[in-house]
């Protein structure tokens, strides 16, 4: 899939963030700046893994990084990142 749903891509980069995967920086549409993409390094390092849903079920939950507390924060408030819209 080359670009998938904003649900789907909001689930990837909290996963990266989980699991201290860097994102890819990409050109923005402006041609002058630099993104995160975390939708490619997610793919390959996240999705491809086999073991993906063991990781999930093994993380411990209980003692997750202030640093990435605070990046997931505002996801929390975020409407695409319910679960009824990502479906």
């Amino acid at each position: 899939m080359k670009t998938p749903p904003d649900g789907v891509i909001n689930v990837s980069k909290a996963l990266c963030w989980c699991f201290n995967v860097a994102a890819k920086k990409v050109t923005a549409a402006d041609g002058r700046t630099k993104l995160d993409d975390y939708w490619e390094p997610a793919k390959k390092k996240l999705w491809g893994d086999p073991k993906l849903a063991d990781r999930l079920m093994d993380y411990d939950k209980d003692n997750i990084p202030p640093d990435v507390i605070e990046k997931l924060r505002p996801l929390e408030d975020d409407p695409d990142f319910e679960p009824e819209v990502i479906k």
